[in-house]
């Protein structure tokens, strides 16, 4: 992960303790509507952050002997148009 994709799992980490501040405020019958707007947001920007600098998905592993079986085939089927025409 990027140090960027780091930053905004701080952001969204950080975001959820102000939520669950403002849980407990609320609970307190005193809510802090300054502490919902901020993790909020915060939850907002941390994800878009996250999501922005994710790493290529890694090409699965699940298939290979069939790709590559599939390949071959492609292979001797272009060598065999290639004979055929030459």
């Amino acid at each position: 992960m990027t140090v960027t994709g780091r930053v905004g799992v701080f952001i969204i980490f950080m975001s959820l303790i102000v939520l669950l501040v403002y849980s407990l405020t609320a609970q307190a019958d005193q809510p802090n509507l300054t502490a919902l707007i901020v993790g909020i947001i915060g939850l907002i920007l941390g994800g878009i952050i996250v999501w922005r600098n994710r790493s290529p998905q890694e090409p699965d592993e699940r298939f290979r002997s069939l790709r590559t079986s599939r390949a071959a085939r492609a292979e001797k089927k272009k060598m065999k148009k290639e004979q055929k025409q030459g």
